[in-house]
């Protein structure tokens, strides 16, 4: 991926604002440099629930408030999640629902020869976290393949 989104990667730490800074690193890696910061994109979110979790429409209206296209997608398909990655973040929506847990992360890319997705996912202190198609698959599935298409 020519956005280099690892070089925008933040930790959200112990938080509950997966959503924010996940919007956070699209933002900048679109821009090319540290413009916007997560804990204060957080405080900005409009309609976020009382728990802190970020529904997608809040993502999606706080990225148009700074001029950028997000389009918020059902039912997304992996081709879907492949197309246009030098100019579109994908930011994916995973989760199980035994115990309730949803989460937002950035597509990083797809290694075929290792059926491996890398992603950059601020629940974590490093930038890349790669996990297996089929682990992906059945945590993005829980939750309808729910995709936001983030670009320029």
């Amino acid at each position: 991926m020519g956005l280099e989104l690892a070089h925008y990667h933040v930790s959200q730490g112990r938080t509950n604002d997966c959503g924010p800074y996940a919007a956070t690193i699209a933002a900048n890696a679109l821009i090319g440099r540290q413009h916007y910061y997560a804990s204060e994109t957080g405080l900005d979110m409009r309609y976020r629930w009382p728990n802190g979790a970020t529904p997608p429409w809040a993502m999606a209206n706080w990225l148009r408030s700074h001029q950028f296209k997000a389009n918020v997608v059902a039912r997304a398909t992996v081709p879907d999640l492949l197309r246009d990655a030098d100019r579109v973040v994908d930011i994916v929506m995973v989760g199980c629902w035994w115990p309730l847990r949803i989460h937002w992360k950035c597509v990083e890319g797809y290694e075929p020869l290792t059926d491996m997705w890398a992603f950059v996912d601020s629940a974590y202190a490093v930038p890349i976290v790669n996990q297996s198609t089929a682990e992906f698959i059945k945590r993005w599935r829980a939750f309808g393949r729910i995709v936001i298409e983030v670009s320029k």
